[in-house]
C-alpha cells in the first residue's frame, strides 16, 4: 500500500470489522491491516460504496446504515 508520503507499507491482512450500537450489528467490509501506519485511516468512499452513509457535525463522525447509527467517532 502507498501512501501520500510516497511510503510504501506491507498490507498483513484483509478482514471484516463488527460494529453495533445499540444492539444493531453490521461490518465495514475489506478493512486493511497495516501495522506499519500509526493512525487509523478510513476511506469514506470505500465506506459508502458499501450501502451507509457518512454524516460529520460539530458532534461528531456518524456512520449510518439503513436509517440507523452504527459507530459514532
Amino acid at each position: 500500500m502507498e501512501i501520500g508520503d510516497d511510503t510504501i507499507h506491507p498490507i498483513l491482512h484483509v478482514g471484516n470489522v463488527p460494529f453495533s450500537e445499540e444492539g444493531n450489528q453490521t461490518y465495514i467490509k475489506n478493512v486493511l491491516h497495516v501495522p506499519t501506519i500509526m493512525k487509523n485511516l478510513v476511506s469514506v468512499a470505500q465506506i459508502v460504496e458499501q450501502g451507509t452513509q457518512i454524516r460529520f457535525n460539530d458532534g461528531g463522525c456518524f456512520i449510518e446504515k439503513e436509517s440507523r447509527i452504527i459507530p459514532r467517532g
